[in-house]
């Protein structure tokens, strides 16, 4: 790529950006007929050496080379390098950017006059200032639908979020699933409206957008909290870039056209957990750490992320600990929500496998999918035929996966009558489940949480 330092000038004392439009782009280059001039405003003798006349020319050429990747594009070119001519030209002016509709309705007489005084004496003849000091009337975000991601990530709110916590609290793992998803979305809209300015989707896209989505769903016979959440987090990005840069956003969509999550996680039942997947013998040629880590699946009701990332300091099996518990803490990643931190007290076949696992399970951290496929192997042998086992280890699966444990857990609290506020202790549910908070106070104790979790202890019951 040719050096922008060979399209300075000099020209009448004054230094100047001079390109010729290359052959390639001459047809969809109207704007200029053999050359793109542009004057950098600064004067041979103030800088004879052209030192910052080439750091200007270095931002003219990259905003040349923006318009004509657009042109290439087909998109609005013209629109998104006058924002940003306008954007930047404010900052250099001294004041914020603000749309023509925002400075309109602004009751500040001196504020405007502020402006208006400025822009005579900058240049009042000179669009740019015009856009800069008066308002921009091109309707572009400078933010294309394939940079969205990117832009979104990089927000303070998304970073440092009180909610979920960040992407700073993220493992390498999670954040990584994060722009997955929101890729996968972005990427899937691409395909039917094109690579577009984020406010120039219209209902028409949204409309086009969603009936392909529909006709996806139909003939591949699949749920609609897939569709649900790509128009989400993709209206979700682009309302807070917008909020960023103050910008006004009209929602395509107005709404989710697609329903939440109707389908049925399966749990497995408790006769087939205590009869066949611990029956004597019935895993024994599994992998021992394998089997063990299923083990405390079945006794503790934990997430499978959760127990793949235990490590010794939060494994209590020692001698003196009068009850063996697990703590679940954010080390190192996420947790799935405030409740997800809490003790829970080992039994039965659990607390035997954590004794022979007393730092967990190294070679998962932070890879629970690889756990679900190895532990899945198993499973499949044990149940019929004609029941299918998915190997995610998302709650929101349908069918039967590995997630059910959780599941029948919580059937068996149900059985011996446990209140709820214990069932969210034990469970680590958001509170939004239960329809209850979990009140005052420190919560219940590991020797309340042990007498509990004992009633449903299959050993004992034995």
């Amino acid at each position: 790529m040719p050096q922008p330092t060979l399209y300075l000038i000099e020209q009448n004392g004054w230094w100047h950006y001079r390109r010729r439009v290359p052959l390639h782009m001459a047809e969809l280059d109207t704007a200029h007929k053999r050359f793109v001039k542009a004057a950098t405003k600064i004067k041979v003798e103030d800088d004879p050496n052209g030192v910052a006349a080439a750091k200007a020319v270095t931002i003219i050429n990259n905003e040349t080379e923006t318009y004509w990747r657009d042109l290439v594009a087909g998109r609005n070119a013209d629109a998104r390098r006058r924002y940003r001519l306008g954007v930047k030209r404010a900052q250099q002016l001294g004041f914020a950017y603000a749309s023509h509709q925002e400075i309109a309705s602004d009751t500040r007489i001196d504020v405007l006059l502020t402006r208006v005084e400025k822009l005579i004496k900058v240049g009042i003849d000179d669009p740019i200032n015009q856009d800069a000091l008066l308002g921009g009337t091109m309707q572009a975000s400078a933010v294309l639908l394939s940079e969205l991601v990117d832009q979104y990530m990089k927000l303070p709110k998304v970073m440092f979020s009180k909610k979920s916590g960040g992407l700073l609290g993220k493992s390498e793992k999670q954040i990584a699933v994060f722009r997955k998803h929101r890729e996968k979305a972005v990427e899937l809209l691409i395909a039917q409206i094109g690579d577009k300015d984020i406010l120039a989707i219209t209902v028409a896209d949204a409309n086009k957008f969603t009936d392909w989505y529909a006709d996806h769903v139909r003939v591949n016979q699949i749920g609609t909290d897939g569709p649900r959440k790509h128009i989400d987090v993709i209206r979700k990005m682009i309302r807070s870039i917008c909020e960023r840069d103050r910008l006004t956003y009209q929602d395509a969509w107005s709404q989710n056209p697609f329903p939440r999550h109707d389908g049925q996680r399966n749990a497995f039942s408790i006769a087939f957990v205590r009869d066949t997947i611990l029956a004597p013998g019935a895993l024994d040629r599994m992998t021992p750490t394998d089997r063990d880590l299923l083990y405390v699946l079945v006794d503790t009701g934990a997430r499978l992320s959760e127990i793949c990332n235990l490590r010794k300091p939060f494994v209590h099996v020692g001698p003196k600990d009068n009850i063996p518990h697990i703590r679940i803490r954010p080390v190192g990643r996420q947790l799935k929500s405030k409740n997800a931190l809490r003790d829970v007290p080992l039994i039965g076949v659990a607390l035997e496998a954590m004794r022979r696992n007393p730092d967990g399970w190294p070679q998962y951290r932070d890879n629970a999918n690889a756990a679900s496929k190895e532990i899945n192997k198993w499973i499949k042998r044990l149940l019929p035929a004609d029941v299918e086992i998915s190997d995610s280890d998302d709650e929101n699966s349908e069918g039967t996966c590995l997630y059910g444990l959780r599941h029948t857990f919580k059937d068996r609290l149900r059985a011996i009558r446990a209140e709820d506020e214990m069932k969210v202790a034990l469970m680590g549910h958001d509170v939004g489940m239960t329809g209850k908070t979990p009140g005052y106070g420190d919560g219940f104790s590991i020797e309340a949480k042990f007498e509990v979790m004992s009633q449903i202890d299959f050993s004992r019951a034995a």
